[in-house]
C-alpha cells in the first residue's frame, strides 16, 4: 500500500477459522468483555458462563494466537528493533504468546492500549479464573500498557493485586511483576571431570531457555569466568541472608549441611525428600519429590510466599526501606523537583560539585 509522501505500508491479512472468529468476536469480545468493562451486565442474572462460553473462549484464544504467531514471523523477518502496538480488548492474549514464542533478544517492544474503561477487581470476578488470569498475565507481559484515565490504571493495578496472588504491585510506580532469581552456589567438583561437563551443559541449557538473567552461577561470577570463582564462608553467609529460600534438589545427601546452615539463619528450606533432609527438617521444611512437575512445585512455593508473614515483611523492607529504595522513591523525586531552572552553562558549572554526592548516595 503506497503512501502519498513516499514509502509504503505492508498489510498481512489473516484468515481465522470461521467458527473460531464468530466465537472470538461475537461471544467473548462482544458482548462478554465489552459489557464487563463498561459495567453493563445485570450481574445477578447475566452473564451465564456455561459450556458454550468456554468453547467460545477457545475461539478467542485461537484468534489471539493466530495474530501473535503472525507478528512473531514478521519480527523474525526483520533485523531492526521492532515496535508492536496492540489495541483494545480483542487482542488481550497476544503479548504473552509473543513473550513465550520469541527469545529475549528477538522480542519487540510491545505496547497495548485499552480503549475502553477498566473496572475494579470486584467486577472482574464475573469471569472465572481460567479466563481472567490469562488476560491479566498477558497484559502484564507488555512493556507499556495504556489506559484512558488514571482511574482505569489504578483499577488495573488493584485487579492484578487481587486476582494474581503471586503479583507484587508497586502503586507508586504503576508496576506489577515477579522476578525470581536462582543463585547456584555450588562449584563443579575439581576431582570429577564429569562435573565440569555437567556444569557446561547447565550453562548451555540456561542459554537455550533464555534464562541468563534469571539464573546465575557463583562459579562464573569472577573477573575471569574461565578460572571460576570460589567464595569464603562469610560470603556464603551473605548469600543465605539475602535469599528468600534455600533450594536443595539433591538426588542424595550425606549430612545435609545446607539444611543446618539455612536453619541457623532462619531461611526456609525447600528440598527433595532425601533421608538427611527429612530427618533434620521434618515438618518444618518444604519437601518435594524428584518426579513432581516443576509447575506444581512453583505453585506450592508461590502459595508459601503469599501466606508467610516473614517472607512478606522481608520483601516489603527490601522493596521500600533499603538505601537504594529510599533514594529512588523518596530523595530523587525531591531533588528533581527542587532543581532550579537555570541556563545550561550554570548547571554545567555546578555539576562537578553536586553530582558526585548524589551518585555516591545512590550506590549505598
Amino acid at each position: 500500500m503506497p503512501l502519498d509522501g513516499g514509502g509504503e505500508i505492508q498489510v498481512e491479512f489473516l484468515a481465522p477459522d470461521e467458527a473460531a472468529y464468530e466465537a472470538y468476536y461475537n461471544v467473548i469480545a462482544n458482548p462478554l468483555l465489552w459489557f464487563l468493562q463498561h459495567s453493563m451486565w445485570d450481574v445477578p442474572r447475566a452473564p451465564i458462563i456455561d459450556r458454550a462460553t468456554w468453547q467460545a473462549w477457545e475461539g478467542y484464544r485461537a484468534v489471539n494466537l493466530l495474530f501473535a504467531d503472525a507478528i512473531a514471523r514478521q519480527v523474525r523477518a526483520t533485523a531492526r528493533r521492532t515496535l508492536v502496538m496492540l489495541q483494545d480488548y480483542h487482542l488481550y492474549l497476544v503479548a504473552e504468546r509473543l513473550r513465550a514464542t520469541l527469545r529475549r533478544r528477538e522480542r519487540p517492544t510491545t505496547l497495548h492500549f485499552v480503549h475502553i474503561p477498566w473496572p475494579g477487581p470486584e467486577y472482574w470476578r464475573i469471569l472465572p479464573p481460567g479466563m481472567r488470569q490469562p488476560i491479566l498475565h498477558s497484559l502484564c507481559a507488555v512493556d507499556v500498557l495504556g489506559f484512558q484515565t488514571a482511574e482505569d490504571r489504578l483499577n488495573f493495578l488493584r485487579t492484578c493485586e487481587s486476582m494474581l496472588p503471586q503479583a507484587a504491585v508497586n502503586f507508586r510506580r504503576g508496576r506489577r511483576g515477579l522476578r525470581p532469581r536462582l543463585i547456584v552456589s555450588g562449584p563443579p567438583d575439581p576431582h570429577e571431570p564429569a562435573s565440569a561437563d555437567y556444569f557446561h551443559a547447565l550453562q548451555a541449557r540456561r542459554k537455550e531457555l533464555d534464562l541468563e538473567e534469571e539464573i546465575r552461577f557463583v562459579f562464573e561470577s569472577g573477573s575471569d569466568p574461565e578460572q571460576g570463582l570460589t567464595i569464603d564462608l562469610d560470603l556464603v553467609g551473605d548469600l543465605y541472608r539475602t535469599s528468600d529460600l534455600m533450594l536443595m534438589p539433591s538426588h542424595r545427601e550425606g549430612f545435609a549441611i545446607p539444611v543446618l546452615e539455612a536453619g541457623l539463619l532462619g531461611i526456609p528450606v525447600v528440598s527433595t525428600a532425601v533421608p538427611a533432609a527429612v530427618e533434620i527438617g521434618g515438618q518444618d521444611i518444604i519437601l518435594f519429590d524428584e518426579q513432581e512437575p516443576p509447575a506444581r512445585l512453583a505453585e506450592r512455593l508461590l502459595a508459601w510466599s503469599r501466606t508467610s508473614q516473614v517472607h512478606r515483611l522481608r520483601r516489603r523492607v527490601r522493596q521500600n526501606y533499603t538505601w537504594q529504595a529510599i533514594f529512588q522513591h523518596q530523595i530523587r523525586p525531591c531533588s528533581t523537583a527542587a532543581r532550579p531552572s537555570a541556563p545550561p552553562q550554570r548547571r554545567a558549572a555546578r555539576s562537578p560539585v553536586a553530582r558526585p554526592a548524589v551518585e555516591a548516595f545512590s550506590r549505598l
